[in-house]
């Protein structure tokens, strides 16, 4: 399967930052491929404090940036299993845009544990939990993102008619400063109609544990977007995950859903490990119940 999705190589460095007393010097230059914010508007982590930057250990010192993540507890990160491999040090910058803070705060990673499953073909199953070093707590400037509950249903549905989408990311004419959250509003797409514009225009067959998003005004994520969150109301339903080129009227956005990988979630969080085998909720068990703040 032809994927040139989102995974264009782009360079992107992160400014040094103080941690801890220690300076993290920046790379000269890195070439990591992942997907960001075409078409959106400035927004800031303070509106959106669970939103954190996965950033991946770079030679000859520093850090490059990669892919957005989510908070969803003090010790645990949400992001895209196409964003980390094995063996390469990573971690995450949170509360970057806070009001008030005289520096950002950088969190090791200490483990990786991707869905068993992800194909870095087709991108199934595309989602990754990230164990923090060091616990993040709730304060002034960080909160964490809301998962959504099960409720029974015959049919796999739509969360939302339009669905908010966020990153550091690619935007239409440069990739935005640390402090330049770009955040957008865009349709969500329902699943079988994706499926059918991707069989179309693309040969590709697409699986069911994916949802999609596409704006007749070109509104997408892009390079640099991976990991962050598809929001439907204050409830994360998706990971930014793919896509063939951004912003095209025949090419939707495509994420990972969590509501069908809640119980790889729960296993990972409970036993600090992936499971052996798959672990997802049937379809029809799939529906999201939204939980208002």
């Amino acid at each position: 399967m032809d994927l040139w999705v989102h995974l264009i190589s782009w360079f992107l460095s992160i400014n040094s930052i103080e941690s801890n007393g220690k300076v993290l010097t920046p790379p000269p230059g890195g070439n990591d491929t992942e997907m960001r914010v075409i078409k959106g508007f400035p927004c800031s982590t303070n509106d959106f404090p669970f939103m954190v930057l996965l950033a991946g250990k770079s030679k000859p010192a520093g850090w490059a940036r990669l892919c957005g993540g989510s908070l969803i507890n003090a010790v645990w990160v949400l992001t895209a299993a196409h964003c980390v491999v094995e063996n390469r040090g990573y971690a995450v910058l949170v509360g970057l845009n806070s009001p008030g803070k005289a520096r950002t705060d950088i969190v090791l990673v200490r483990g990786i544990y991707s869905h068993p499953q992800f194909d870095r073909l087709d991108f199934s199953h595309d989602i990754s939990m990230l164990r923090l070093d060091e616990r993040v707590e709730v304060s002034d400037y960080i909160e964490y993102v809301q998962l959504p509950r099960v409720l029974a249903t015959k049919e796999p549905i739509v969360p939302c008619s339009q669905a908010m989408i966020m990153g550091w990311g690619k935007t239409e004419s440069s990739i935005p400063d640390l402090d330049n959250l770009q955040c957008a509003f865009v349709p969500m797409l329902a699943i079988d109609k994706c499926q059918e514009i991707f069989r179309r225009h693309h040969a590709v067959d697409m699986r069911d544990d994916f949802f999609c998003t596409l704006s007749a005004d070109g509104v997408d994520a892009c390079q640099g977007d991976s990991g962050g969150p598809l929001l439907c109301d204050s409830v994360q339903v998706g990971i930014v995950s793919w896509g063939i080129d951004c912003g095209k009227p025949n090419n939707p956005g495509v994420y990972t859903r969590t509501d069908i990988h809640l119980m790889f979630l729960t296993h990972v969080m409970k036993n600090k490990a992936a499971p052996a085998n798959s672990l997802r909720l049937p379809l029809f068990m799939a529906a999201l119940y939204m939980i208002k703040r």
